[in-house]
């Protein structure tokens, strides 16, 4: 079973803002502009994204999916996002995910994902840092910098156990 998180929590970044007190303005204007469906052009038009529209997004890809003979399903990872679930995993996958996200989740999904995980878009580093030291797992002045440190050695050293439920809540979405 291949267990996929949505949107991996990619780092969205947020510079020169074109709509002042909006962190995923850029985001959405670049979205915007590579936009392929109707759907798509739809949900980002306002640079909101509904909760409702992300549930249809997801459901589209899904659909797809299926319709391209995998057993693929979205389940709701408890933490404001989707992740996908193929069982048996397919050597097919590749092609039909490339297919079924465009027009469906490429552009929308890491927006939503971001918006859930980092609705200010600051440096994800800087936010499990915060996270890390909120639920106790590092001492107070665990900085970005040593999150940043830590996630490229895997972790591997860190100051706490990475099977701690607290350290994968944080990876998961650390603004909760």
């Amino acid at each position: 079973m291949l267990a996929l998180v949505a949107g991996a929590l990619v780092a969205v970044s947020c510079s020169g803002n074109t709509r002042p007190g909006d962190p995923y303005a850029e985001d959405f204007e670049r979205a915007q502009k590579q936009a392929v469906s109707d759907f798509e052009k739809q949900v980002l038009a306002d640079h909101k994204i509904t909760r409702t529209e992300y549930d249809e997004a997801v459901r589209q890809y899904v659909s797809c999916m299926k319709a391209h003979g995998l057993g693929f399903e979205a389940v709701d990872s408890g933490y404001g996002y989707y992740t996908y679930v193929e069982t048996p995993t397919s050597p097919n996958h590749d092609a039909a995910h490339m297919v079924c996200r465009r027009g469906t989740t490429f552009l929308i999904e890491p927006i939503y994902t971001g918006i859930m995980t980092n609705p200010n878009n600051i440096d994800v580093d800087d936010l499990r840092a915060v996270c890390f030291v909120r639920k106790g797992l590092t001492p107070k002045g665990y900085s970005g910098e040593s999150s940043k440190s830590d996630r490229r050695r895997g972790y591997e050293g860190a100051p706490f156990d990475r099977e701690d439920p607290r350290f994968q809540q944080c990876l998961a979405n650390p603004s909760r």
